[in-house]
């Protein structure tokens, strides 16, 4: 790979114009480089409602997918609707064509809950994902602006949804039944999920309390101090069938 002093490449095209899939896979195939991606949504859903088939090429070239896989979104009479259909269709492409290891999608909404921004930052590294995160929830409690994650269950807005039974639904999803480590736990919300390790700890707490039936808790062992999830701990989840 090429070798370059570490990178944070930030694309700010105007429409879908001026960068392609390709462009994005290129700068990533590069050492310690990581991409902030303001995605133009407004300008894909104008060439695509535009009746002009010239402008296919585009769309093509910045999403890496078929002509055939915008016909959904065409369909659908409402801008609002267009828009979402075109983000998931876009993150959708990214995960499945594994553009980079971790894709972090979000918007930022005003005061009035509009969207102001849709953005998606791309890293191959675990680090600079784990610490983009961390400025996400730093940055949220501002009162400014929120961050929502844009994946495919729509809009999660950090502060105002239950994001305990969020993470919960996630841990349960992967884990259930399972006896895992506590390293396996926290690598898995970390590097797969929105959230950090201090919201694994209070989630794990909540479903280790002794007002829950024993079939429904989580037990931990190989530990020396209760409400802790150290690496060396086994964490055996309740099976999903019981919740």
């Amino acid at each position: 790979k090429p070798e370059i002093v570490p990178t944070l490449v930030f694309i700010d095209p105007f429409g879908p114009t001026g960068f392609s899939m390709r462009t994005i896979q290129t700068i990533l195939g590069m050492r310690s480089t990581e991409i902030f991606l303001l995605l133009d949504l407004d300008g894909m859903d104008r060439l695509l409602t535009s009746g002009n088939t010239a402008n296919m090429h585009h769309l093509i070239s910045a999403c890496g997918v078929d002509e055939a896989q915008f016909e959904p979104v065409k369909r659908e009479s409402t801008r609002a609707r267009r828009l979402e259909l075109f983000r998931r269709l876009y993150i959708n492409n990214l995960w499945q064509k594994q553009v980079a290891r971790r894709v972090l999608p979000f918007v930022i909404v005003d005061r009035d809950e509009t969207v102001m921004h849709d953005l998606v930052f791309l890293t191959n590294d675990p680090l600079g994902f784990l610490k983009m995160k961390h400025a996400m929830w730093a940055a949220d409690e501002s009162g400014e602006f929120r961050f929502s994650e844009a994946d495919l269950g729509g809009q999660l807005r950090l502060g105002l949804q239950d994001h305990d039974g969020r993470l919960w639904e996630h841990l349960i999803s992967r884990f259930h039944g399972q006896a895992v480590s506590g390293t396996t736990v926290k690598e898995f919300v970390e590097q797969e999920t929105l959230y950090l390790d201090k919201h694994k700890r209070r989630v794990l707490i909540q479903h280790e309390a002794d007002h829950l039936p024993v079939e429904e808790r989580v037990r931990v062992t190989n530990r020396k101090r209760l409400c802790t999830y150290p690496s060396g701990a086994t964490i055996t989840f309740p099976r999903k069938a019981e919740i």
